[in-house]
């Protein structure tokens, strides 16, 4: 960061409680989530400006950050790995932090400080928060605040910014009323979880379960290329047309906004992976209590959510969101482990390795995106989409909406993997979701209908040849060929699919001649399933037959059911 125009100062802090403790639920979801992005922590950070009151001085706001500190102790917590390899949460009752203060005339230049502080990944030594006071003319515009995500998820890092502007006021009221509210800190909720984690759980998993299995092996049936750089690019979409035709459809189908929202992408998604069903995982706040609305943290959950789109009008998709995501809020949080026992199961029973990488988040009603605002008359009365950065490195086939804000202007954001989709057809997408909230606004009928025979007409254009669709999944039978000679280096295998095109029970057997070698079905099942990672349009066979010999040339499916068979069997449980 460059130094010019720049001075630091510290805040020293004096807060209740310290000590060792469990990591919570959400924290351990994070520490996962960054393990798996090392070294790229960086694309984890969150960050936010708050607009102070005039004339507020910098002494004001360094004050109302040390208030802040003592209040919230996920701010003074370090996460360490004790003796036994196990992440624990470390609160420090005192301290001191660093503080920026730093020239800024406009927001402009003001988000770009932001930008370039969350760019930089927390060090292990640090406090989970960065600040950077930005003054004009000698007064306090903006406040930048970056945090780890270790400390706080998106609704924890609003609360910050609104209570900060709060205990900067000279108000007192303000200040008093901040400091009045009640707060649930990480280490609270990490007891509460020990105590009551598996009544919790075992209440969640049942929900887990019923919509992970309709999880597909692979969402989009399409062919990959060169990706683009970044590989991963942000496609921001900002739109007062949509917003204004979500709240028309949602005040004439009496249902939220954000129903309306996950609705219409649910319809999105079964249009581009050309099914019936959608599947994602939502991110839940899991913050029902007061304290928890008022505490920052981390209280969300990624939960597993499947909606029915096929021969269904808009309305009835949005009926059936409502139901799921509400029952989604209300089940709570779960331990995130017992969330990785079912996907082995799924595995095991299914025989699909499911495809997680498809997320919708829904941030606040208020944009906390930190794009900077463009308040002309004709950026107001238009929709504007455009790349917004990116990120180089991360999961395959990764599908990440973030939806700031749906009042007033919808501010959406969609990051998608180029090597499936360039950026190009991403942004179409947004445009097409768009114009499918303005046609169901106006008709909930055929327009709607039109739109998504565009999204379609977008993604048969790289539909992938030789796919056929068994039990909810896109399956290429070559690949699941090649995957049982990698897996068991047969003399011979052939993968026949049972059942016409469009039925409900299409099954796929696999012959098998193993040379001498005894392997019960069971056996070959496991080995089998030991392989499918990492393939993206494969399943393991319904059935194995285990042929004593390979039949003559030409070596047809038929000829196969001739041959003397040593076992057969499903293998899955």
């Amino acid at each position: 960061m460059e130094r010019a125009n720049r001075t630091r100062r510290f805040i020293s802090f004096h807060g209740d409680g310290s000590g060792t403790y469990d990591l919570t639920w959400s924290q351990q979801q994070v520490c996962f989530w960054m393990e798996q992005a090392a070294p790229y922590f960086s694309q984890m950070n969150l960050g936010g400006l708050a607009h102070v009151d005039g004339a507020t001085r910098v002494d004001d706001v360094a004050a109302a950050l040390k208030l802040l500190i003592e209040r919230h102790e996920a701010l003074r917590t370090r996460i360490i790995l004790d003796s036994s390899g196990v992440y624990r949460q470390a609160v420090h009752r005192s301290g001191k932090l660093p503080l920026d203060i730093r020239e800024c005339a406009t927001e402009k230049e003001a988000a770009s400080i932001l930008a370039e502080m969350r760019a930089v990944p927390f060090t292990e030594v640090e406090w989970p928060l960065r600040v950077a006071v930005l003054v004009s003319a000698g007064e306090v515009q903006w406040v930048a605040l970056c945090l780890s995500h270790m400390a706080s998820d998106g609704w924890g890092k609003d609360v910050l910014c609104r209570e900060l502007v709060d205990l900067a006021s000279p108000a007192s009221d303000r200040r008093e009323s901040v400091l009045r509210r009640p707060v649930i800190q990480p280490r609270e909720q990490s007891d509460w979880e020990r105590v009551n984690g598996e009544s919790a759980s075992r209440r969640v998993e049942k929900f887990w379960a019923l919509h992970l299995k309709r999880f597909p092996n692979d969402r989009f049936p399409v062919s990959t290329g060169a990706a683009e750089s970044p590989r991963f690019p942000e496609i921001m979409m900002e739109s007062r047309a949509a917003a204004k035709a979500i709240e028309q459809i949602s005040q004439r189908d009496r249902t939220t906004p954000n129903t309306v929202v996950i609705a219409a992408l649910s319809i999105l998604l079964g249009a581009i992976s050309n099914t019936d069903l959608a599947t994602f995982r939502l991110f839940c706040a899991n913050r029902r209590s007061e304290a928890s609305r008022f505490s920052a943290g981390n209280f969300y959950q990624v939960v597993p959510i499947s909606v029915e789109v096929g021969n269904l009008s808009f309305r009835e998709v949005a009926t059936k969101t409502w139901q799921t995501t509400m029952r989604a809020y209300l089940l709570g949080p779960g331990h995130p482990d017992r969330l990785s026992v079912l996907e082995e199961s799924m595995v095991h029973d299914l025989g699909v390795d499911p495809d997680l990488e498809c997320f919708i988040n829904l941030h606040a009603q208020k944009d906390s995106s930190g794009a900077v605002r463009d308040t002309s008359s004709e950026a107001l009365n238009s929709t504007r989409i455009r790349k917004r950065g990116g990120v180089e490195v991360w999961e395959s086939g990764k599908f990440y909406i973030d939806v700031w804000s749906v009042s007033e202007q919808l501010v959406i954001s969609l990051w998608g993997d180029t090597a499936f989709f360039p950026s190009s057809v991403l942004s179409n997408l947004l445009s097409c979701l768009e114009r499918l909230f303005l046609s169901v606004a106006a008709d909930d009928g055929p327009g709607a209908d039109g739109v998504l025979q565009e999204v379609r007409n977008l993604i048969d254009a790289r539909m992938q040849d030789g796919l056929e669709y068994v039990d909810g999944c896109w399956v290429d039978l070559s690949e699941v060929r090649q995957m049982l000679v990698d897996c068991l280096s047969p003399c011979d295998v052939e993968v026949v699919l049972e059942g016409a095109e469009g039925a409900a029970q299409r099954r796929i057997t696999a012959f098998l001649v193993l040379g001498g070698r005894s392997l019960t079905v069971k056996e070959v099942h496991r080995l089998v399933l030991d392989g499918i990672r990492g393939r993206r349009f494969v399943m393991t066979p319904h059935r194995y037959v285990i042929c004593d010999r390979v039949p003559d040339l030409p070596r047809s499916a038929e000829a196969w059911t001739r041959q003397p068979v040593v076992s057969q069997g499903a293998g899955r449980r």
